[in-house]
């Protein structure tokens, strides 16, 4: 079986100093070189787990489900040597459940996993199909998309343990199309769209049924988000243009009605995918007139920016958000793509993480690297520097053997106190060491993989 040697770094960069702690933005890049691109899907509430998919093309090309929290590591969910395509798009509050669909040649299935019972199919409306898009904060709901038995059309559908699946689309006809994208923390209000007639539109289904919430302008709404107690919707929806119609990211509330949040600065057309528990902050998808793809982050002092823009300084020049998909209900993860060096790669932003840190290590006079903690360690580990000026940083594992295992940072590094992690979930117990060399500056410690 071939080793999977997963190369997962955390960057942490310095942004406001007070005595005894430094408060900084991280971002981590869940990597691999057995991925072609990767997705980030959701986050749990406290930003430990993340879930997702990668494509791979060895040994076949196809797409898997992936699970990552910073103390156990990357694990794989679905079936193993298996050639379906899988993805997970949601995860629960607590981060143990995780929904997604697997797809085959004739037939595509929602599917619920935790660590317990493993993954099991939460079956259809009455068709072949169906697709898990999300799962409530506290486990209970899961919504999405199904194929009646009937017309072979995709209905929205809530599912549940008591109840199993609810078709929620056959209350406005049969054969109409409707898709469930999003849901409540408690699992009463679920959000997505609906055909009605020669339009479709952002729709609500809670407890006073089904409810459009409108558009803009044009033929068509969508919504991919909804906040924790279910008042604040975001989504896309169609506006009218002299040369054409657009989609702008949209956020609605019953007393403000939708509102258009795009700004045309920013691009041609914008998605709005989730919003936080306050609705203080928006993320998605932004696109240039060319489609290409740029994550942003909307707020209600500034508007809409781009990622890129906000947090940039985590990133080389070259490199750009690409997606934003989920942002946690207190507003302080996010998760997407962002594109490094010509592939897409899952990531994970942490806007308020907080490390201790010594008075000594605030006045960055020497280069400096910091024993690995815990240590010892299964499987993940942090290994925190520090440079005094602009330069080039390359940090790598090696065996006892003096054998490279992993390249865990090679890049131009601003002056700061950083900080990576280093997985180990597939590697042998044992003694790693690890080495920092910037400039003239060379340093090893010594770590221990106990499993």
């Amino acid at each position: 079986m071939k080793s999977r040697n997963n190369l997962i770094y955390k960057i942490l960069l310095i942004i406001l100093c007070v005595v005894g702690k430094t408060i900084c933005q991280s971002l981590t890049i869940i990597d691999s070189s057995i991925f072609l691109n990767s997705i980030a899907y959701d986050v749990s509430d406290d930003g430990k787990t993340v879930v997702g998919s990668f494509y791979r093309t060895d040994p076949s090309s196809h797409y898997e489900a992936f699970v990552w929290n910073s103390t156990t590591g990357f694990k794989i969910i679905n079936n193993p040597g298996s050639s379906l395509d899988y993805y997970a798009y949601g995860v629960s509050g607590d981060g143990n459940k995780v929904i997604g669909s697997y797809y085959d040649n004739t037939m595509v299935r929602a599917f619920l996993w935790s660590e317990n019972s493993g993954l099991i199919d939460i079956g259809t409306i009455g068709g072949d199909d169906a697709v898990a898009f999300d799962i409530s904060t506290d486990g209970s709901t899961i919504a999405g998309e199904s194929e009646d038995s009937i017309y072979g059309v995709r209905h929205a559908f809530k599912w549940n343990d008591s109840t199993g699946m609810m078709d929620l689309g056959s209350s406005l006809c049969a054969y109409c199309i409707s898709r469930a994208y999003a849901v409540s923390a408690d699992g009463s209000v679920i959000v997505g769209y609906a055909e009605y007639g020669s339009y479709a539109a952002a729709t609500m289904w809670g407890p006073q049924g089904m409810i459009e919430i409108g558009r803009l302008a044009g033929n068509f709404s969508n919504a991919f988000g909804v906040s924790e107690d279910g008042s604040i919707v975001v989504g896309t929806t169609g506006t009218y243009y002299p040369y054409g119609i657009r989609n702008h990211a949209f956020k609605w509330t019953a007393t403000n009605g939708m509102i258009d949040i795009h700004n045309d600065s920013l691009g041609f057309s914008s998605e709005a995918r989730a919003v936080s528990s306050d609705g203080n902050l928006v993320v998605g998808t932004v696109y240039t007139a060319s489609a290409i793809p740029y994550a942003f982050l909307w707020d209600n002092l500034k508007g809409m920016r781009r990622l890129n823009d906000v947090y940039g300084n985590l990133i080389n020049w070259s490199d750009s958000f690409g997606h934003a998909f989920k942002i946690s209900p207190n507003g302080r993860f996010i998760v997407g793509t962002v594109r490094i060096a010509n592939k897409w790669c899952a990531f994970l932003l942490d806007t308020e993480h907080s490390v201790e840190v010594e008075k000594s290590d605030l006045s960055l006079m020497d280069y400096q690297l910091f024993q690995n903690y815990p240590n010892p360690f299964n499987p993940v580990t942090h290994i925190r520097f520090q440079i005094p000026e602009r330069s080039h940083v390359k940090i790598t594992v090696f065996n006892i053997l003096g054998e490279q295992v992993q390249t865990l940072l090679d890049d131009e590094k601003d002056k700061g106190i950083y900080e990576i992690t280093f997985d180990a979930s597939n590697l042998s117990t044992g003694i790693y060491l690890c080495r920092m060399q910037a400039g003239n500056y060379i340093s090893i410690k010594k770590m221990l993989y106990l499993k």
